[in-house]
């Protein structure tokens, strides 16, 4: 059975890593960790590479990595990776975007949203110009 090299574009965090690790020690998948970003190691390591793990692989990279089939965006959105669309459709590259972070960005955006119909900032910055002052905002509500 064939065994699958994944190749991670960042360096992981230990618990993250041993994470990953344990969840797929009995599949036919090789994880390599870098130490740190390296373009240079990437792109040594790009010919033999089935699958990566990250949000910017290199159009170098790409065109090197003649066994690549998979591309897995571990964030919220693909909009970076636009410009390698037709590069990724050529070689028969698929692009997942995984939403690692979906939840925490929607919560953020949630909080600023609230934050810009209570005028939070707004409010703040009346208060540390002038303590004193009478704030007197109209606020808005969501429902």
């Amino acid at each position: 059975m064939k065994k699958y090299k994944a190749l991670f574009l960042w360096k992981v965090n230990t618990v993250l890593k041993d994470h990953i690790s344990k969840e797929l020690k009995k599949n036919n998948v090789k994880l390599i960790f870098p130490k740190e970003k390296d373009e240079d190691l990437f792109l040594k390591l790009a010919p033999a590479i089935d699958i990566v793990i990250g949000w910017q692989p290199s159009s170098a990279f790409i065109k090197k990595a003649k066994k690549l089939k998979l591309i897995i965006n571990p964030g919220a959105g693909i909009q970076h990776l636009t410009d390698k669309f037709d590069l990724l459709k050529s070689k028969g590259i698929l692009l997942v975007n995984g939403h690692g972070n979906a939840y925490f960005t929607a919560q953020h955006i949630v909080a600023m949203l609230l934050s810009v119909c209570n005028r939070i900032i707004n409010s703040s910055s009346s208060l540390t110009n002038d303590p004193t002052k009478n704030l007197s905002f109209s606020y808005l509500s969501l429902f």
